[in-house]
């Protein structure tokens, strides 16, 4: 027994106490990523993924903005290319053209129908049908050119059927 101390009062000593802090310490290192003089090199030192993308996947995948997306166009002759932008139109004005438009810039191809690839939104314009595909394509076929109604003939002119010239009298 000590002098000064009661009974029942055990003594600490130096090194009970220095073993102490250190169980202390290495309990606080164990979630420790980067070394401390203090923790070393004991725990883990490399930082770990969230499960999602331990599998090397990135936990949203982003690509290229859909307007800057590319479509091609074909008219079964020629090919050509034209950005989605903020949707594409397609019209036919004129007999035997399609028109693509994304309202920056436009292509005009002959024939009555045209094939896009990698469309992201397409609107028929005046004159024009359009078919989906499953696999994503979008065919535009020009309406075909109404034919004008027969006239009716004049007073006077040949009426018989085509072809037979009428007798005069």
């Amino acid at each position: 027994m000590i002098s000064g101390q009661p009974a029942n009062v055990k003594r600490v000593l130096r090194t009970n106490k220095k073993k102490q802090m250190a169980e202390k310490k290495k309990k606080a290192c164990g979630n420790i990523i980067v070394p401390t003089a203090e923790c070393g090199v004991n725990g883990s030192t490399r930082p770990t993924l969230p499960p999602s993308q331990a599998d090397g996947s990135k936990a949203n995948p982003k690509g290229p903005s859909p307007a800057y997306t590319t479509v091609t166009l074909s008219n079964g002759v020629t090919t050509s290319a034209i950005f989605n932008g903020k949707g594409l139109t397609a019209t036919s004005t004129s007999p035997g053209t399609i028109t693509v438009s994304n309202g920056t810039n436009t292509v005009t191809m002959p024939g009555g129908s045209m094939n896009l690839s990698g469309a992201a939104s397409v609107q028929a314009g005046a004159s024009v049908q359009l078919m989906r595909h499953p696999n994503g394509d979008v065919t535009v076929a020009a309406n075909l050119a109404v034919a004008s109604a027969a006239t009716k003939p004049t007073a006077g002119a040949n009426n018989g059927p085509p072809g037979v010239i009428s007798p005069t009298i």
